[in-house]
């Protein structure tokens, strides 16, 4: 701001509007980055088509459905989502349901999802949804104002 004339302020306030999403990159920006390797989308579907391809044997439900990168894409979208949600593989696997198909769904799920998992975190892999990473992040730093 400048100095008042006859009783008015002249001058501009350096504001912006984000996104969240562009909100969380401009907050790295100036504290800097996450030390994580990145996949694009489909670069993580192809690590989950992999690693189902890998678990077939684990499997029981979804054990042919591997080989079909499409699923591997719908089953990267629900695992995304319970990542939104903050759902974690344990929780699905204490779900009970009558024994039959959603029974069989939900334990291979389970499976991939703790594998998933573990995998990013084996291969230090940001996740798709970064916003949850981006609140553990400003919870732990101390020199962003409020």
């Amino acid at each position: 701001m400048t100095q008042p004339k006859n009783g008015f302020v002249t001058g501009s306030m350096r504001t912006s509007v984000f996104s969240f999403t562009r909100l969380m990159w401009h907050v790295y920006n100036e504290l800097g980055q996450p030390e994580k390797e990145s996949l694009s989308e489909a670069g993580h579907v192809m690590f989950m088509h992999k690693l189902m391809n890998d678990m077939k044997e684990v499997l029981n439900y979804y054990h042919t459905s591997g080989g079909y990168i499409k699923f591997s894409e719908k089953v990267l979208e629900q695992i995304t989502e319970f990542r939104a949600y903050s759902v974690q593989p344990e929780q699905l696997f204490d779900m009970q349901f009558e024994r039959g198909r959603t029974t069989e769904k939900y334990e291979d799920l389970n499976k991939i999802y703790s594998m998933w998992s573990e995998q990013i975190a084996e291969y230090n892999i940001e996740d798709l949804n970064m916003i949850q990473n981006f609140i553990d992040d400003i919870n732990r730093v101390d020199n962003i104002r409020t």
